[in-house]
């Protein structure tokens, strides 16, 4: 018992000792933004934006120079150029604000160009399915997004893997806003939908989404309304394509049954 109240008596020393030198560093002089040195003066924001870029500077001079300054109070900020590419650099200056209590002086960073994000495999095959009826059946497996070139933000190269398909091909696209709508392909996964008896030579729309639902779980809430049968090419005895509409679904799919 003597020897753990000893411990505590030094741990309780320790902690005074830490408080008084805390206390000495309350009077550290004001740190001198100029001091910052070439090489911490280029920062890489998130985004190619004067808001982004105040915020990468403030968080390199906090670290650089073991303060925690604010904008306005501490810095201000001035001649912001935008970055537009990798080859031409942005620019923006730093100021002390004048009641600083933190940092003093100027200086000038350079700001790193942020490309578009690359689209990732499984946004690219989402894509492929929107705008190819026949690739309904393509998977992740399928393919490889090929490293030369590089994927960028406006283009992308997939060659085949596996033992479905072969060759290579070469897509362009932009980036625009996400689309809030399901892939038809979400909810009607199993594309077979076997035997199943229809009044007619074909299936009616009916019909085939009886046997949808049959064959899919994920579609119980498919309804009519949200997909029309295509008429290229046309519904027969043993195959549809059908595709997406109103505000629930995107894309189409390419369907196989026979009459039982």
């Amino acid at each position: 018992m003597k020897k753990l109240l000893s411990l505590l008596g030094a741990m309780g020393m320790v902690a005074t000792s830490s408080s008084v030198a805390v206390a000495c560093n309350n009077g550290t002089s004001v740190k001198d933004l100029s001091t910052i040195k070439t090489a911490d003066l280029t920062v890489a924001p998130t985004a190619n934006d004067e808001a982004a870029a105040k915020k990468a500077v403030l968080a390199q001079i906090n670290a650089k120079l073991s303060v925690k300054a604010v904008e306005t109070t501490d810095v201000v900020f001035s001649k912001f150029s935008q970055a537009t590419s990798a080859e031409k650099a942005g620019s923006i200056v730093a100021t002390a604000a004048e009641k600083s209590t933190l940092v003093k002086g100027t200086t000038t960073f350079v700001l790193t160009f942020k490309s578009a994000e690359a689209s990732s495999k499984t946004e690219l095959l989402a894509q492929i399915k929107v705008k190819n009826s026949d690739a309904s059946a393509l998977t992740e497996d399928d393919f490889d997004i090929a490293s030369e070139p590089a994927i960028s933000a406006t283009a992308a190269k997939i060659t085949a893997k596996g033992d479905k398909y072969q060759g290579s091909v070469s897509l362009t696209y932009s980036k625009g806003e996400a689309s809030s709508k399901a892939e038809l392909s979400s909810v009607i996964k199993t594309l077979d939908l076997g035997a199943f008896s229809f009044s007619e030579s074909t299936p009616s729309k009916t019909e085939l989404l009886a046997q949808i639902k049959v064959k899919n779980s994920d579609a119980s809430a498919l309804t009519e309304d949200d997909f029309d049968i295509a008429s290229e090419p046309a519904i027969s005895a043993t195959a549809a394509k059908i595709t997406a509409k109103g505000d629930k679904y995107q894309g189409s799919v390419s369907l196989t049954y026979s009459k039982g």
